[in-house]
């Protein structure tokens, strides 16, 4: 009797498990549960309007009115970091959460009382492309506010959608550059480079040959490019607004990408083109800096 009755009990509590059962002990009450959906409208409230300023590529935004101040500097700037690269996306403008409802209703009670709850989405953008995106929410008093954000930024590669505000600064970058240029000021471009291995050198990897015979990556200092570029005869500089807009490169990271006409002597002057990209960073002051420059498809020295 008594072995059967610890099965009866086991294969209840597996039912309870299987079918989604709460213990007794955790069924939230009617006025926890009425508790509960009113923190659930207040997260729903927080979310629709972090969704509003990504459509408006607000990341300043996002930050002053929804982001807890009582982070660490590091964790603040990081979900700054994350919220300007979502903005940065070109599915920036159509960003809507899919399931809200449901990724609310998923939010156990007693989460929503411990004050401290994460909340998975799926989000779309106008386009119909579709991804996940995560948030750590705390209410350290009323309100909830948003402890860490985990979203997707730009592809490395891929256009930007940049603010008014940043397209001017890399526009007036990218002009200080291509005045050096048009001026053939050629030897005061590499001055205005930081001083790090990646502004001096860039990395030739070898080809599938190359890779068979186990050669080792080639550096080519940048100077040594500027050179080749000085000796050829441009037929005209580009303007920065021609290279706007820019595309991602990583981090807080954009490239300018320009097409330079060029002629290099040929008997018939036959103009062909290489390529100048203007990579630039936002920094802690959140303005841009020169990263490195880069020349695609020069002629052979």
């Amino acid at each position: 009797m008594g072995w059967n009755r610890t099965v009866f009990m086991l294969f209840c509590v597996v039912f309870m498990m299987m079918i989604g059962c709460e213990a007794p002990e955790d069924r939230p009450t009617g006025i926890q549960r009425s508790w509960a959906n009113n923190e659930r409208e207040k997260i729903k409230h927080l979310m629709r309007g972090i969704e509003s300023r990504i459509r408006d590529s607000d990341p300043e935004g996002i930050m002053r009115s929804y982001v807890y101040a009582g982070t660490s500097p590091e964790r603040r700037h990081q979900n700054y970091l994350n919220f300007k690269r979502a903005s940065w996306t070109l599915e920036s403008s159509g960003y809507h959460i899919t399931d809200l409802g449901k990724a609310l209703e998923e939010l156990h009670w007693r989460e929503l009382n411990n004050g401290r709850v994460a909340l998975e989405v799926e989000a779309a953008c106008a386009r119909g492309r579709r991804w996940k995106d995560r948030f750590h929410l705390y209410r350290p008093e009323d309100e909830w506010l948003v402890a860490a954000a985990q979203l997707r930024p730009p592809e490395p590669g891929r256009q930007v959608e940049l603010s008014v505000q940043d397209a001017e600064g890399l526009t007036s970058l990218a002009q200080e550059v291509l005045e050096k240029f048009r001026n053939n000021d050629f030897g005061e471009v590499p001055g205005m480079l930081p001083n790090t291995f990646e502004a001096r050198y860039s990395t030739e990897r070898p080809g599938p040959l190359g890779r068979l015979f186990s050669r080792e990556p080639r550096i080519r200092a940048f100077e040594d490019d500027l050179r080749r570029v000085s000796a050829l005869h441009i037929e005209r500089w580009p303007d920065p607004p021609e290279g706007l807009p820019a595309k991602f490169a990583g981090g807080m990271s954009v490239f300018l990408p320009y097409e330079v006409a060029y002629t290099a002597g040929e008997a018939d002057g036959r103009a062909q083109e290489f390529g100048l990209e203007v990579y630039a960073t936002e920094n802690r002051a959140k303005e841009w800096e020169l990263r490195k420059l880069r020349f695609r498809d020069l002629p052979a020295p």
